[in-house]
């Protein structure tokens, strides 16, 4: 809900300008306006350099991952984070803090800086930069967490994490409630807190590992080699536990090679943060030969890990009581990792030659636990749907577009238009509405995308949707007019080895006995004119319920399929060409008969639809007329008797007994 969280926020107003040098800042009154602005304007001046010195697609990953600014990150790069679970690396947060906290420390020590003043000095500078990277919650959180501990040690307190935790959050929370429902801020602490309760008894088992199998005073090379590669895969490990449950519900995807992608990229992460502040404070050659290697590397080893549709997997929305039970099973293991090392300070040993060695039991248990919460959660995707053994068909709100999710008893999905994509602002409904719904779902493949025109409001998501989710085959009607979102899902159905067939007039898409899919549409000679009138036109039979989707057909293709006999009565209809007044006309209404009639059709769009003229007509022949811009998205159910109906932002339902 965009509007809520910007309502939340304070932002009451949004604006659109072309160029940022339009506007400035004429006055200010923050207590603290002085400060930002310096940081800010140092911000805008590593970024500048960044560019500078480096290929646009470094730059902007550089500063996605020092800066946490990700507005300029190309999207193929940010989905390829994304998709093999490592997306934390782009966000400023702990991995900043940490190498602030590990590198200030030996700064300090080495110009001779006193204890308790150094500790102020890294007190001040962990601030500054948590504003200099922009205030988001993961940098807030680990900055006021670190600040916390470093208070402590100041006044000679042992730091307590989880307490410093909690504190983090009352702060951040007594400033902006809202911050509560936030996704980051809940993904963020669900992940610490996560951290803080399983690794400290891992971490301890780890460490009297090493101690009994490499023993001596001076810890030997073997000894700090396995604890350099053990902790931070046990730290990774822990960090992909806690995120699972919130990404499973607020992103429907689950990323089960998640923990191997992100200990692959974080080499190359750490060591462009490592090298950012020398190169851009003093640019020399051979560093920033270095800078664009490491960054190279990392794009190109993100890129590859991402390729596979596989490595993300559809995660429906878990029930509550899977959640509870989910964060409840990791509750418990804490709790028996802890009285683990309690009550003995070396796990059960097993001899190796004539030295007993402590057995991984908890670095075992933290990796079988991650296995275990994902696997859970997948095995939700097979509890029973509301509409389990239905016809269950949803029309996206997707703005100024189509697309439907056509899902059949048997469990095969049909995917029907994919909504816009505007190249200029990067706004993709296929990546925005159409692939978090399939994945919200649980769907993990689309056996077919149907393609109705080769408008981009119809196939601007098909690009997205390919590259990202399995897809049996496309079907569209057969023209080729050369716009880039065409030549994107040609390429990748090349890519993917995806079919793309062209809609045969009369094929039966799906047949059974209570159920069939038919293309009514186009005809030879409709497809060699406009697209509009060569639109796909599917008719959808569910026992004695009919659905009629008309893509933008207009009234020339509708008199085609009136004169062509073809049955048209339906329980259900999709209005042509978003209820434009060159489609839906009176005498095809007469012959398709619906009692429910959706348009997909986007708020305040510049084409003026629905037209009022068309809109009267619906509503005066028409029991029930649904517009995705009121109403939101559309599910409607059908049993093979009756279609319920529901809207999903006007809370408007209807059920209605088929006629037919």
């Amino acid at each position: 809900n965009e509007a809520g969280y910007l309502n939340a926020h304070g932002v009451t107003c949004d604006l659109n300008v072309k160029h940022a040098d339009d506007w400035k800042i004429q006055s200010a009154t923050a207590l603290f306006d002085v400060p930002q602005r310096i940081l800010f304007a140092v911000r805008r001046f590593f970024t500048a350099r960044a560019r500078s010195l480096l290929p646009a697609d470094d730059a902007a990953l550089l500063s996605a991952q020092v800066l946490g600014e990700r507005g300029s990150l190309p999207i193929a790069l940010k989905d390829a984070f994304t998709r093999t679970g490592a997306a934390h690396l782009l966000a400023t947060g702990g991995l900043q803090i940490g190498l602030l906290l590990l590198v200030l420390p030996f700064l300090w020590r080495q110009m001779g800086v006193p204890y308790r003043p150094s500790l102020l000095l890294t007190l001040g500078l962990v601030l500054a930069f948590s504003v200099f990277a922009g205030g988001r919650p993961s940098i807030d959180r680990a900055a006021l967490t670190a600040s916390i501990a470093l208070i402590g040690l100041c006044i000679q307190r042992e730091p307590d994490w989880p307490s410093a935790l909690a504190a983090a959050a009352f702060i951040l929370l007594f400033i902006t409630p809202a911050d509560l429902y936030d996704v980051g801020f809940q993904l963020s602490f669900s992940v610490v807190i996560v951290m803080a309760v399983l690794l400290p008894p891992v971490f301890s088992n780890l460490r009297g590992y090493s101690l009994a199998r490499w023993p001596g005073r001076k810890p030997p090379l073997r000894r700090r080699v396995f604890l350099a590669v053990a902790e931070p895969v046990a730290v990774a490990t822990a960090a992909q536990i806690g995120a699972a449950p919130m990404t499973a519900v607020w992103f429907h995807t689950l990323t089960p090679l998640g923990l191997i992608n992100s200990l692959l990229l974080l080499p190359p992460a750490l060591g462009a943060i490592a090298l950012a502040l020398p190169v851009l404070l003093w640019p020399f050659s051979p560093l920033v030969d270095a800078l664009r290697y490491v960054l190279e590397v990392e794009k190109h080893l993100v890129t590859a890990l991402a390729q596979p549709t596989w490595v993300v997997l559809s995660q429906r929305t878990p029930p509550p009581a899977l959640f509870i039970l989910v964060y409840g099973s990791i509750a418990a293991v804490a709790i028996w990792l802890n009285r683990f090392c309690q009550t003995q300070e070396l796990a059960p040993a097993i001899q190796i030659g004539r030295t007993p060695v402590p057995r991984l039991s908890t670095a075992v248990a933290l990796v079988g636990l991650l296995g275990a919460v994902i696997m859970g959660l997948q095995l939700s995707n097979r509890l029973p749907h509301a509409s389990t053994g239905r016809l269950l068909v949803t029309f996206l709100d997707v703005g100024q577009g189509d697309a439907s999710v056509i899902q059949l008893p048997n469990g095969t999905t049909i995917l029907l238009d994919t909504g816009p994509n505007n190249h200029e602002t990067g706004d993709d409904a296929g990546r925005r509405v159409v692939l978090p719904y399939l994945r919200s779902e649980g769907i993990q493949k689309v056996d077919a995308i149907i393609l109705t025109h080769p408008h981009s409001d119809h196939i601007g998501g098909a690009a997205t949707i390919i590259n990202q989710i399995p897809v049996g085959q496309v079907i569209d009607n057969g023209q080729d007019t050369g716009s880039q979102e065409e030549i994107d899902y040609r390429n990748a159905c090349k890519q993917r080895h995806v079919p793309d067939y062209t809609a045969a007039l009369g094929e039966e898409l799906h047949s059974t006995g209570t159920l069939s899919a038919e293309i009514l549409a186009p005809t030879a000679q409709e497809a060699a004119g406009t697209p509009n009138n060569a639109s796909v036109v599917l008719r959808l039979v569910y026992g004695r319920t009919a659905f009629l989707f008309m893509g933008d057909a207009e009234a020339p293709e509708e008199q085609d399929l009136m004169a062509a006999g073809y049955p048209l009565m339906c329980t259900v209809l999709k209005v042509g060409h978003h209820g434009s007044d060159t489609s839906t006309t009176p005498e095809f209404l007469v012959d398709a008969h619906p009692d429910v009639a959706v348009i997909s059709v986007g708020l305040d769009n510049i084409y003026g639809h629905p037209s009022p003229e068309v809109v009267s007509r619906l509503t005066t022949s028409v029991p029930y007329v649904y517009r995705t811009d009121h109403d939101g998205a559309v599910q409607c159910i059908s049993d093979g008797i009756t279609v319920e109906a529901r809207a999903m932002a006007a809370a408007r339902t209807a059920t209605v007994l088929s006629r037919q």
